[in-house]
């Protein structure tokens, strides 16, 4: 029966038109040179986050789950607060008229960074002296880390965005390289010594002061290159892009929140232990997965945005030609983790990390459905879907608060609470890819 199926569709040429539609996508992508130089931010992502991979079995017999828990909290502050640096306007670098126009962008980004650090940084001492959510459990000696790992963490976002705008694709692989390598030599190397959670958070600063050196002394050369800019200049430049920070902040800070929440709520609920095991199953596999959909993103975005600017066709066939590619990732590893995840984690980690093995199992459809929409992002931003990705956005953190809120209160286990979070995300997942599409067509 099922042959005879196969055999009408084929007949029918449905086949056939399937993989011609996707060889012209392929086409669409490989004629053009930036695509080609653009495999390298993606390849170069991948072979940094799988060398990260093989220091945790290190990590993990070093720093226990409470200590890892207290690092997973000051990460979970960064995570959410980093993206409030600058406003969300830097990503308006990569669409800007011209050169001068973006620079003017990265200035004024620069400038938001240092004053908005430290009023951020001030929220999280009171929210450890008010002992709001989980950051309860955090020492108040972790506010300066934080804080200037929100200045480093800012500042090479803006300038990533410049440097995605060039097309400077292999220097933002080295540079994403040579922050992993620096922070987990130094999370091992201190915590072979035992400096518990203040190891892990030194690490981190030293891997952002690497990258952001890096990229800061290029920038530095094309500073003044476009001329001097005054204040009502940049306020009319600002202005210009308000979207980004009316529309794209308060969804990139609703997604933040989304995907960082986790980890504070289960540790006032079920305590560090717990957040620490999710902590680091974010960092093996969920920040990893991110940075390679984000990387994709990075690519598509700065391509899409040429093809809108000179008016050329072939968006339809990109996005599908993205699309497949992602599934054709996401899906095999989706599938290993849910048969051999618990498993793995156990024989790589220990034993004392067990219950991330439970978890890994119950994140593993988010985190593919999570990669698909990381990597078809900078359709959204081209075509103006701020708006869409805000509605989206707030529906999943709305369910994600009524999940980690609900399930202590109904007294589910810890596993259980993480199931439903998978649910809830997935289904909210699912229905944005469908709305991207519906975007992108109707352009």
């Amino acid at each position: 029966m099922l042959s005879q199926i196969k055999l009408k569709f084929l007949k029918q040429g449905h086949f056939r038109a399937l993989f011609a539609r996707l060889s012209m996508a392929k086409e669409v992508v490989l004629r053009r040179p930036g695509y080609r130089k653009a495999g390298t931010l993606v390849l170069g992502t991948a072979v940094a986050q799988l060398g990260s991979f093989f220091f945790y079995p290190v990590l993990s017999r070093i720093y226990n789950p409470e200590q890892m828990g207290v690092y997973g909290l000051i990460s979970a502050f960064t995570g959410i607060a980093i993206v409030g640096v600058s406003l969300r306007l830097e990503a308006s670098s990569v669409v800007a008229k011209g050169p001068r126009e973006a620079l003017a962008i990265v200035k004024i980004c620069i400038f938001l960074t240092l004053p908005i650090s430290l009023l951020l940084s001030f929220a999280l001492y009171q929210m450890i002296e008010g002992e709001i959510f989980g950051f309860g459990s955090l020492p108040l000696i972790s506010v300066p880390f934080a804080g200037m790992s929100l200045i480093l963490g800012g500042m090479f976002v803006i300038l990533r965005y410049w440097l995605i705008r060039r097309e400077e694709f292999g220097l933002i692989a080295r540079v994403t390289a040579l922050q992993a390598l620096f922070r987990l030599g130094v999370q091992t190397s201190l915590g072979l010594i035992s400096f518990g959670w203040v190891g892990l958070a030194v690490g981190e600063l030293v891997g952002r002061v690497a990258g952001i050196r890096t990229v800061y002394t290029q920038f530095c050369q094309n500073w003044n290159r476009w001329g001097t800019w005054n204040f009502h200049r940049l306020k009319v430049v600002a202005l210009r892009h308000r979207d980004y920070v009316v529309f794209g902040f308060p969804s990139a800070l609703i997604e933040a929140l989304s995907a960082n929440i986790a980890v504070p709520f289960l540790a006032s609920a079920y305590g560090l232990t717990a957040a620490g095991n999710l902590a680091l199953v974010q960092r093996m596999v969920y920040a990893p997965l991110s940075l390679l959909g984000g990387s994709v993103a990075d690519v598509s975005h700065a391509r899409i945005a040429e093809i809108r600017r000179t008016g050329c066709k072939g968006v339809e066939q990109l996005l599908k030609y993205i699309a497949i590619r992602a599934f054709s990732i996401g899906l095999p590893c989706t599938l290993l983790l849910l048969l051999f995840g618990k498993e793995v984690i156990v024989i790589i980690l220990g034993k004392q990390w067990e219950l991330a093995g439970n978890f890994l199992v119950a994140l593993a459809p988010r985190l593919m459905l999570q990669f698909v929409i990381t990597a078809l992002t900078g359709f959204v931003f081209v075509f103006k879907g701020q708006k869409l990705k805000l509605i989206h956005d707030s529906f999943v953190l709305f369910s994600s608060l009524s999940v980690l809120i609900l399930g202590p209160k109904w007294q589910w286990t810890v596993e259980r609470t993480v199931i439903a979070l998978t649910v809830v995300n997935s289904v909210g997942s699912i229905i944005y890819l469908i709305l991207i599409w519906k975007l992108v067509r109707n352009k």
